[in-house]
């Protein structure tokens, strides 16, 4: 049966409050990642940047497959019907079968030097999957201080360590392996044990066999299989032009657009603070209000995405060459075009990724499947059509094409939400009174 909604064992703060944590915290950990790529181009070269990005372009669809998402399925969980050390173990047990996925993929496809980078990275990007289920707790008791202080450590430590290991070694891969044990320090330390030791406690754990326990995992891992789906089809449609790029052009090139490209996660972090803090706000909104309040209030959050676009893409028009050259070297300025054209590109993901947490929140999982297979083919015909042809510079017009398919099926999912379900929403719980 259904648990019943979880009561925090700590008072949830306000969406605003938690809004401005969510803000503070993804900023300054977006930054010091950015910082990564900025302190490899800088201590080394464009290869070295274009080898760490073809390490992340690897390993992560296989673990956006194993993560499935549980993240938002368990802050979207409004009526408790799973506990937390359920989502913890499927998520688990899902990342380890991702890095045996990965060991796989890196020894047979690359080289020994290169296979050992990729498995780094990819033991990094496993710490961050762990971190994430604790994430998800959080977000579900609506306590985002608790992710910003962790992301507070995370990011620094990690720009510490990739720095550090970089500098001492001249090798990207010995940063990744100290970026790998920077994040196992903090998801040890206070992931695990401080930041969601309230929220732990105040879980269900009733006692259960080691089949009951099997069952519910397994029912979680079913209402989250489309989303892993999802996931994977979605990082295979954003890695599909680096691929591309790697193949046809170099490692070299790969480092140059991934390089541009890292200034548009500047606005993505932004956009998936606000996406993450609303997140419980919108699917209470679908689950006991109805499609009314939460079609408004989705609709204000996509009128923020377009304007942040905007300003986006006028800021990379006028500061373009003084931005590259800076944060990166002067060689990067000469593809002040290439940003502008990724920021374009940018500002259509922006939108597509707000609307995509508000049919998240509304746990429609399923039907976003078909239309995450549409993008990753539409990324895949514009990459094989415009990358050999155009460069650097069909690279960016295959990921805006991507995005804007993107946001046409999310736009048509959220008016059937919105327009064709008025008799899905619940009554609303009734206020607890006193004894």
């Amino acid at each position: 049966m259904p648990q019943t909604t979880p009561k925090p064992c700590v008072k949830a703060l306000p969406w605003q409050w938690n809004l401005v944590w969510t803000s503070a915290g993804t900023l300054v950990y977006a930054a010091c990642n950015w910082a990564m790529l900025s302190a490899i181009a800088k201590l080394g070269t464009p290869e070295m940047v274009g080898q760490f990005a073809l390490g992340l372009a690897v390993t992560a669809p296989v673990l956006m497959l194993a993560q499935m998402n549980l993240r938002a399925v368990l802050a979207t969980d409004a009526r408790g019907e799973h506990g937390f050390r359920d989502y913890r173990a499927v998520r688990i047990n899902a990342t380890v079968a991702g890095l045996l996925v990965i060991l796989g993929i890196a020894a047979a496809g690359y080289g020994a030097k290169v296979a050992a980078l990729i498995v780094a990275v990819g033991l990094g990007q496993a710490v961050e999957g762990i971190s994430d289920i604790y994430y998800g707790l959080m977000q579900r008791h609506e306590r985002m201080d608790r992710i910003t202080i962790s992301l507070g450590l995370r990011g620094p430590l990690g720009l510490a360590a990739m720095v550090a290991g970089v500098w001492a070694t001249g090798s990207v891969l010995w940063g990744a392996v100290a970026l790998f044990a920077a994040r196992l320090l903090v998801l040890a330390l206070y992931d695990g044990a401080v930041g969601s030791r309230d929220f732990v406690a105040c879980e269900p754990a009733p006692r259960r066999t080691w089949r009951e326990a099997a069952t519910r995992q397994f029912s979680i891992f079913w209402v989250a299989l489309p989303l892993s789906s999802v996931m994977l089809l979605s990082s295979l449609s954003t890695n599909m032009p680096r691929y591309f790029i790697e193949h046809h052009i170099g490692t070299r090139e790969l480092g140059i657009f991934s390089a541009a490209a890292s200034l548009v996660s500047v606005g993505n972090t932004l956009i998936n603070a606000v996406g993450q803090t609303v997140t419980p706000r919108l699917a209470k909104l679908f689950a006991w209000e109805g499609p009314d309040a939460f079609a408004s209030f989705s609709l204000r959050l996509l009128g923020f995405g377009a304007g942040l676009g905007l300003c986006a893409v006028a800021c990379a028009a006028m500061l373009g060459r003084w931005v590259l050259a800076l944060m990166f070297r002067p060689e990067y300025a000469g593809y002040a075009g290439l940003l502008t054209a990724l920021m374009v590109a940018g500002a259509i993901g922006y939108m597509a990724s707000l609307l995509g947490y508000a049919v998240t929140a509304a746990r429609s999982f399923r039907a976003q499947m078909p239309l995450f297979v549409v993008v990753a083919a539409a990324t895949l015909i514009s990459s094989t059509l415009l990358i050999p042809a155009h460069g650097l510079a069909g690279a960016a017009m295959a990921s805006g094409i991507s995005s804007a398919v993107q946001l046409a099926g999310l736009a048509i999912l959220f008016l059937r939400l919105t327009a064709g379900n008025r008799t899905l929403a619940f009554p609303a719980p009734e206020p607890e009174t006193n004894a």
